[in-house]
């Protein structure tokens, strides 16, 4: 689907005559569309269509590569490299994992409060922090016994390959793990006593997973519901946008 092809490798749309490719097989844009059976859910229709949508991506994304592919552990120390949309659902699912110690890092000091509100406990700007980032978070997360350092969890949320790495380092020594989330750079060598998973689309199969999430949203006044910062009218034809026309048959 990411070449904008059906599951069997055909597109239902065509422009002047030619092939149209929509954007990831959904061309969501489109005031009309035909989708594969895989891309559509059943939610519950309580649910506000103007805030649900988030569930699709953000919300699946994020907490399911909390819950579902690093399996975090109620207890954990973990730390989220980028507090956008798919960070803050990051932050929200270890909040529901029961991780107890929940670092956030971005350059943008607004993201603070974003972070406190989803569950983060800790945050930390780079641009505040004297010498090298990984020393510092390593000794932030040393906690009674354990002076070592490093965190349980780590997540990637910025697609930039140097954080990537400072992710990866940022884990703990011993038994550290670390997701990369979305397109991953070249596979390397993970420091010793570390693990890294590299998911394009990590943690839920979203056409099974919505269903689940959507009912949360009408009753949440807090976290995921409350992150939409402003709203924007549609118009049917937006500049330099085209409208798809349905293919023959």
């Amino acid at each position: 689907q990411g070449k904008g092809l059906m599951p069997d490798g055909t597109s239902r749309f065509s422009y002047k005559g030619q092939p149209d490719l929509p954007l990831h097989g959904c061309s969501t844009f489109s005031n009309y569309t035909v989708l594969p059976e895989i891309a559509v859910a059943k939610i519950d229709p309580k649910a506000p269509f103007d805030k649900v949508f988030y569930v699709g991506c953000g919300v699946t994304t994020g907490i399911g590569a909390v819950i579902n592919t690093a399996k975090v552990e109620i207890g954990s120390t973990a730390i989220v490299f980028g507090l956008g949309g798919i960070g803050l659902n990051v932050i929200q699912g270890l909040r529901l994992a029961g991780a107890d110690m929940i670092i956030g890092v971005d350059l943008n000091p607004a993201k603070k409060a974003w972070g406190e509100r989803f569950g983060m406990t800790h945050f930390v700007n780079p641009t505040e922090v004297e010498g090298d980032l990984v020393p510092y978070l390593v000794n932030l997360t040393k906690r009674g016994i354990d002076q070592i350092g490093g965190a349980d969890y780590t997540f990637d949320c910025t697609g930039n390959t140097k954080v990537m790495r400072q992710a990866l380092e940022a884990s703990h020594r011993g038994w550290g793990k670390s997701v990369v989330i979305g397109v991953a750079a070249p596979a390397r060598k993970s420091p010793p006593g570390r693990s890294s998973w590299s998911p394009a689309a990590p943690g839920w199969v979203r056409h099974s997973a919505a269903p689940r999430a959507a009912p949360t949203c009408p009753r949440s006044s807090t976290g995921t519901w409350a992150a939409r910062s402003r709203s924007t009218p549609w118009s049917p034809t937006p500049c330099g946008l085209r409208t798809s026309t349905p293919a023959s048959t």
